[in-house]
């Protein structure tokens, strides 16, 4: 695999407030208004669960959107056009939300995360699995493999940096063969020492850029 070759398929923003807003559903035309400004989508508004709205577009078409709204969170995805195009939408969310809701202006979790796709090129080697033949050892199985899911979550806490991170790494290998990874990078404010606020929050979009591009690739032993 080679870095040229990865394909970034949607951007993920989440924020998480403190503490519920019990009173959320008061909320929800301004901010699906805006929504639909910000984004140019024209959707539909479904209560999934008492305490959970999504918004569905209505162009079929639209494959990676969400937009999820709760007592706890905003949680916004949209097709990767380009980062900084992504960046700028989610962060104007955002602050339209702190406009209506004064908790939103310090969170306790905020993150980004990259849905990625590395290749549709079924692998050759023992197993017929890149992740079985580069990263899985001592695992003997019987039968054909199906699909392989891996879970790294780590603390990045290099150059003066203290970022959550979790990396899952998804290979199927029916018919169509695919290996996609979700690349996850927050800050939690467990404690109220980090104070995400909104600048905090751009410097962990800025961070999840500086990431991927300089240091993700290395991590994976991919170089």
């Amino acid at each position: 695999m080679k870095k040229e070759d990865l394909k970034i398929l949607s951007y993920l923003a989440g924020f998480h407030l403190k503490k519920p807003d019990y009173d959320f559903k008061s909320k929800t035309g301004k901010l699906f208004n805006y929504v639909s400004e910000v984004t140019d989508i024209d959707f539909e508004i479904l209560d999934f669960e008492p305490n959970l709205i999504l918004l569905r577009p209505k162009d079929k078409n639209i494959k990676y959107f969400q937009f999820r709204f709760d007592r706890h969170a905003i949680i916004y995805e949209d097709t990767a056009e380009n980062f900084e195009g992504f960046k700028t939408k989610a962060l104007k969310i955002l602050h339209h939300w702190q406009e209506i809701n004064a908790s939103a202006r310090r969170l306790r979790l905020a993150g980004i995360l990259r849905q990625i796709i590395f290749t549709e090129e079924k692998p050759l080697g023992v197993h017929d699995s890149i992740l079985f033949d580069n990263y899985i050892k001592n695992i003997k199985v019987g039968g054909k493999n199906k699909q392989i899911t891996v879970l790294v979550n780590y603390d990045y806490t290099r150059k003066g940096s203290d970022y959550n991170i979790n990396l899952t790494l998804e290979e199927l290998m029916g018919k169509k063969y695919s290996l996609e990874c979700k690349l996850d990078i927050n800050q939690i404010d467990s404690d109220g020492s980090k104070k995400i606020d909104n600048d905090k929050v751009e410097d962990i979009f800025n961070f999840s850029e500086k990431y991927y591009n300089e240091e993700f690739f290395s991590d994976l032993n991919l170089d």
